[in-house]
Formats: C-alpha cells, structure tokens, sequence
C-alpha cells in the first residue's frame, strides 16, 4: 500500500508528464505546420486557399488525435491515484466521521487536486487542439 509521500510523489510525477506532453506534441504540430507550408509558395494563387483549409483541417484533426491520447494517458492513471488516495484516507480511523473530514485531509496531505490546478491540466490536454488555430493566428500577426 501506498504511503502519502509516495502518492504525492506519483500525482506530481503525472503531473510533470502531462505539461511536457502537451509541450511536445504542441511544439510536434507548429512544426508540422511549418513543414506543410514549405510548398505554398509554388501553388497557384487560386490553389493557396484550399491548400491553407487543407492543411488546418489537417492540424485539427491530428490536434484531437493527441487530445485523445494526453486524455488517456494522463487520465486512467489520474482516477487511479485518486482512488489510491480516497482508500488510505478512508482507511485513517480518525477520519471515520464523515465525508468533509476525509477531503479536508486529502486537501491537507496534497492528495486532493485544487480547482485551479484542475483548469491548468484540462488547458494543457486540449492544448494540442488549438495549436493549429493558433498557429494561424501568429502566422496572421507576424505576417
């Protein structure tokens, strides 16, 4: 059985793999996005339309695909822990009276995830899904 250190440990060690993650397939889709716009100075003026649809279609859908997999990845073993966690408070026969008691002490020891850090991590999943906007978006500004 897990003691509080090590399960604290385990949330920020998930943690620390979701942002770098996110970080990585962020950076992976600016650069395929950078590799997909290396032809478009050799198309047509009529075709560059199409082909800048083209290739944002193309970012959004391999945007959600990593969604998907940053969901997964970070989410099962997140509800895992979060169970872990739930059992060895449940399991403190101090903590027998109630359901406040044992939150609070899933707050105290750092096993209870704040609403804060909750927005942080689902920005970070769906992160991937909007690089490819937002990549439409720089390249607006600085071009």
């Amino acid at each position: 059985r897990d003691s509080i250190g090590k399960l604290h440990e385990k949330f920020e060690t998930l943690r620390s793999y979701l942002y770098l993650g996110a970080l990585l397939m962020v950076t992976g889709l600016m650069a395929l996005r950078g590799f997909f716009f290396v032809p478009k100075p050799y198309l047509a003026d009529h075709e560059v339309a199409a082909y800048e649809a083209m290739v944002d279609a193309l970012l959004v859908y391999q945007g959600s695909v990593y969604v998907l997999m940053l969901a997964a990845m970070f989410g099962l073993p997140y509800v895992f822990l979060s169970q872990r966690a739930r059992g060895l408070a449940e399991g403190i026969t101090v903590l027998q009276d109630g359901h406040a008691a044992r939150r609070a002490w899933l707050e105290q020891n750092g096993l209870k995830t704040k609403l804060n850090d909750l927005i942080a991590q689902m920005v970070a999943i769906l992160s991937p899904l909007l690089a490819g906007p937002m990549g439409g978006l720089i390249d607006a500004v600085i071009v």
